[in-house]
Formats: structure tokens, sequence, C-alpha cells
């Protein structure tokens, strides 16, 4: 049995390795005992306190410029990948969960223009690519709407308790991947 990990060629004993990743160090600090005061705090912990529309706002943000090609809103290209590679749904290599996401990525795009103004509408008929065809994107709040309808969809005992739903997705499927 193991007692210490080593990494770049420095061994580091578990129960050491633990300390510095102690859960509770809040507690620790108030009682005055900074001496045990640990490096790093654990991820799960530190993100039960953030709220899912931040976590949800970096991942949009990261959507949008962080893959390629860099853009002002999520395209299906890209929400389809987001929820591929955060696996979102276990099993969405089926095509009934493919269809799913498309459809919320569908459904909320529609919903966005509905809401536009006639001067945006016109403004975006102009934003059109060379055969015609609009550009079709998710806007950061219809993002957030698109991937809450997903969340039902995953976890449908959870109907009546949307924000607890999207809970679970963001730790289960964005902050643990």
């Amino acid at each position: 049995m193991l007692k210490a990990v080593t990494n770049f060629r420095v061994p580091i004993r578990y129960k050491d390795l633990e300390n510095m990743c102690m859960d509770d160090w809040r507690v620790l600090i108030a009682q005055g005992d900074f001496r045990t005061d640990p490096l790093h705090e654990q991820r799960v912990h530190y993100f039960l306190d953030v709220t899912s529309d931040i976590v949800i706002k970096y991942a949009f943000d990261l959507l949008c410029q962080g893959w390629y090609p860099k853009s002002d809103g999520v395209d299906s290209a890209k929400w389809a990948k987001f929820a591929r590679d955060m696996r979102i749904f276990p099993d969405i290599h089926k095509p009934k969960r493919a269809a799913q996401v498309d459809l919320s990525f569908k459904r909320n795009v529609s919903r966005m223009e509905d809401a536009k103004s006639d001067k945006q509408k016109k403004k975006d008929a102009k934003n059109t690519m060379g055969n015609g065809a609009n550009i079709r994107k998710l806007s950061a709040e219809y993002f957030m709407k698109a991937l809450e309808e997903l969340a039902l969809l995953r976890f449908p005992k959870m109907a009546t308790e949307p924000g607890l739903a999207m809970k679970h997705v963001v730790m289960d499927n964005i902050i643990m991947v």
C-alpha cells in the first residue's frame, strides 16, 4: 500500500497531502491556528457556494471566446459539442438524446427571435451568410434557458425544482468535468 505519492521527483505523504486540501480550513483559521492553513480548498466545497448563473455565464463566455471560431453567441454546432463534451446526457450517442439537444437549441433560438423588436429583426436580416441563410446563435440569456431545458430533461423528477436540476447539471457536468 502506497503511503506517499511522487510528483516531480518529490515524495509527499498522503497524510500531508490531505492536510493541504482540508475541507474545513475556515474553522481552523477562525480558531486562530494558522499553521494548519491548507494550500487549496476542494473544488466541490468551493462550488457549492457559487451560484449556477455565474458558472453558466463563464461557460457561455468560454464557448463564445474560447472555442473556435470566436463569436458573440453560441451556434448549433457549438451547442451540440458542448452537450456532448460536458456529457449533459450520459447516453448522448442515442438519436433521441441528440434530437433533444438540437430541439432545445432551435426552440430557444425561436423564442429569442420572437422577442426581438422589428428594428433588430431588420438589422439581423442584413447579417446573413452568403447563401442568404441567417446565422442562428443563442445569447447568454437564452443559452441559460436552453441549458435549463436540458437539465429538466435530464432530471425529470425535479420538474417542480428547476433550480435544483440546474445545480445538479452544473455541478456534475460542467464543474467536475
